[in-house]
């Protein structure tokens, strides 16, 4: 490539859920503008990568989000690499130097993910979960929508042991 940035890598971070398994068939299919100068163009197979993280916090689930990822990328032949990261064994590490609340959100989107992330920090953060509801739901029931959410989240967090 004559512009180096129209070489550089194009790094898709898919964790297997709807958006980003959407995210990774669209950058193999179809001409997108990733403001890298050339506007609306198919990005090269060669630029692509997938990276898939595995928090091992969902058991047989997350090793199954995991084998479809690799998949999909095989499937459309995109190099993917996978990660796995132990979230509860980093917070604990965490923990031991830092005396601050420590707060985890990685995949929270159900009162489940919130009770098993719970009892390894002092809250849990969810964001694309609420932001899919914004997407999905009509204005004017947004409102009770997202606090059914932040209820079925909040009875996640309440029923997860204590740390």
């Amino acid at each position: 490539y004559a512009d180096p940035e129209l070489g550089a890598p194009v790094v898709l971070m898919v964790s297997g859920g709807a958006d980003s398994t959407a995210l990774l068939v669209l950058a193999a299919t179809s001409a997108l503008d990733i403001d890298d100068g050339r506007g609306e163009a198919r990005i090269a197979r060669e630029r692509l990568h997938v990276l898939h993280v595995n928090h091992q916090l969902r058991g047989m689930d997350a090793q199954e989000d995991e084998e479809f990822v690799l998949a999909l990328a095989d499937r459309f032949g995109i190099p993917c690499t996978v990660r796995r990261a132990d979230v509860a064994a980093l917070a604990a590490r965490i923990r031991r130097g830092c005396d601050l609340p420590l707060c985890l959100g990685f995949g929270v989107s159900t009162g489940e993910d919130a009770a098993r992330l719970a009892p390894h920090g002092d809250g849990v953060v969810c964001g694309s979960a609420v932001v899919a509801l914004a997407e999905k739901v009509p204005a004017a029931e947004l409102p009770a929508a997202v606090a059914a959410k932040v209820a079925e989240l909040r009875a996640g967090v309440d029923a997860a042991p204590a740390r």
